[in-house]
């Protein structure tokens, strides 16, 4: 749909689209067509109108070859006058006004960087859980933190475990933070960590068979704990059975 135009003051200046004979945009965001509707050239431009699509921004039909492509109005207004847009990139209205293709309004952003733009201006939901920006942790780990809470864990080896804060950890636990993840309501998932793999590991497996062989040689559980620097508590579970459990015990061990 075209629109002759009478220009009060200057003309905008308008570029040729590449690509296309007898399409321009200008930059103040409208795009221009000398093509008649019988595909001639005319001698002056006209406005081409496009419309909206479901996603509120402008297409417009261009033609080559006598054969249509549709484009949106903002991703040509920039490959006119800017250049190509990488693959990784989009095209962001910086006032949120999707049909305001000016110039001056169009930034070339990020997938990421153009949905926490839309959320700051209110034109998106808000981002949640790893689609936030700002987020230190997955899926996967909060639900790795409901287990361990489950098993008895503190918030303390929760939060050490997945590298942030007792008080970040607690929080997550209690709904305040990832929300949209009922924590209270996650079924079991039966981690069986066991081993060195445990949050609350003080030893590695090595050790923990070599403790066992030392006792098994008569070492006393006091002389094994200062071997290892580590508490006697933590033998004499460890030779309990208390802890590292799948390892082999004989009654020399206790």
């Amino acid at each position: 749909m075209t629109q002759p135009i009478q220009f009060l003051d200057k003309a905008p200046e308008i570029r040729p689209i590449p690509g296309f004979v007898g399409y321009g945009v200008s930059k103040d965001g409208r795009i221009w067509t000398k093509r008649s509707n019988s595909g001639r050239l005319r001698p002056e431009w006209e406005l081409l109108q496009g419309s909206i699509n479901e996603d509120g921004y402008q297409k417009v039909a261009l033609y080559a070859n006598r054969k249509p492509k549709q484009k949106l109005g903002h991703r040509v207004i920039w490959e006119t006058w800017v250049g190509p847009i990488p693959s990784d990139r989009e095209i962001n209205h910086k006032d949120g006004v999707k049909t305001n293709n000016n110039l001056s309004n169009l930034e070339l952003v990020t997938d990421q960087e153009n949905s926490i733009h839309a959320h700051q201006m209110g034109l998106q939901e808000p981002l949640k859980g790893e689609d936030n920006g700002s987020h230190k942790l997955t899926e996967n780990e909060i639900h790795l933190a409901a287990e361990m809470r489950r098993n008895n864990a503190t918030y303390a080896e929760i939060g050490k475990a997945l590298g942030v804060r007792a008080g970040t950890a607690m929080k997550i636990l209690k709904g305040e933070r990832w929300k949209h993840i009922d924590t209270g309501k996650i079924p079991a998932i039966n981690l069986h960590i066991k081993g060195e793999t445990h949050w609350n590991a003080k030893i590695t497996e090595e050790q923990a068979k070599q403790i066992l062989q030392m006792r098994r040689e008569g070492h006393d559980p006091q002389a094994i704990a200062d071997a290892f620097l580590v508490g006697k508590k933590l033998v004499l579970r460890l030779l309990r059975g208390e802890t590292w459990r799948h390892l082999e015990r004989d009654n020399k061990c206790t």
